[in-house]
């Protein structure tokens, strides 16, 4: 499934946000990249790595180019 429910966003937006500085992220399972949309307007200057084990989602969803 390339995407994830909406229950929970929030509170990990908030948890992350709680960290400070933030300047790099691991994404596992990025799938679509929701968590990247949903953090990269908060942290525009961190490093985003993912980790995508389903080798056609990294081409259909760019995720190189995010």
């Amino acid at each position: 499934m390339p995407s994830s429910s909406p229950e929970g966003k929030r509170q990990a937006l908030e948890m992350v946000q709680s960290l400070g500085e933030v300047t790099t992220i691991l994404d596992v399972g990025p799938g679509a990249g929701t968590y990247y949309d949903l953090l990269h307007p908060y942290f525009p200057l961190a490093r985003f790595d993912a980790v995508e084990i389903f080798a056609p989602y990294v081409e259909r969803y760019r995720l190189p180019e995010r």
